[in-house]
């Protein structure tokens, strides 16, 4: 789920390279110069899987935030390590009508 709560389920490896590709052209241009994460839970939901949840930080080469968010990803254990199956954005809650 993207951060506009737009559902993707991407067919190839070139339709999510050319995803990334985007985010990290736009990212450049914010002036991006690196991150961390933060916040990091991880559940087992079963031998093979696991929901891992964490905040990212966007940061300037100053060491400033030029954004953060909260994500989720549900993982997969495969013959060749861990993948991710499902990522999905924590979007804020919509505030309730007064």
């Amino acid at each position: 789920m993207g951060g506009d709560g737009s559902i993707h389920c991407f067919q190839s490896l070139e339709e999510l390279a050319r995803l990334f590709q985007g985010v990290a052209d736009t990212y450049h241009k914010d002036g991006y110069a690196g991150g961390r994460m933060d916040e990091l839970h991880v559940s087992p939901i079963g031998g093979q899987s696991a929901l891992a949840t964490l905040v990212w930080k966007m940061l300037r080469r100053d060491g400033s935030l030029i954004r953060e968010w909260r994500m989720s990803y549900n993982l997969v254990r495969v013959a060749t390590g861990w993948q991710i199956l499902v990522s999905t954005f924590h979007l804020p809650s919509a505030t309730p009508a007064v």
